[in-house]
C-alpha cells in the first residue's frame, strides 16, 4: 500500500523544515560561502512554503469533498423517500 499524498507532502514539509533549522543552528560551525548559504536558504524556504501551501490545499479538497458526499447523501435520501 503506498501512502497517502498528504502523508507524502507532510513528510517533505517536515524534512524541509529540519534542514533549514540545522542550518541556522550551526550556520557559525562551518565557514560557509555566505552568499551560497543565503541563496540556499532562501530556496529551502521557497519550498517549504510552497510545500505547506500543498498540504493546506490538499486539507480544503478533503474537506470540500467531504461536505459534499454529506450532501449528495442527503439528497439520495431525499429523492428515495419521495419515489
Amino acid at each position: 500500500m503506498s501512502p497517502q499524498p498528504e502523508r507524502i507532502i507532510w513528510f517533505i514539509a517536515q524534512v524541509l523544515d529540519e534542514v533549514s533549522l540545522l542550518l541556522d543552528e550551526n550556520v557559525t560551525a562551518v565557514a560557509w560561502d555566505q552568499k551560497k548559504l543565503k541563496d540556499f536558504m532562501s530556496t529551502l524556504d521557497t519550498q517549504l512554503v510552497a510545500t505547506q501551501s500543498c498540504e493546506d490545499k490538499s486539507k480544503a479538497w478533503e474537506l470540500i469533498r467531504k461536505e459534499v458526499h454529506h450532501h449528495l447523501t442527503k439528497v439520495d435520501l431525499l429523492a428515495s423517500t419521495r419515489l
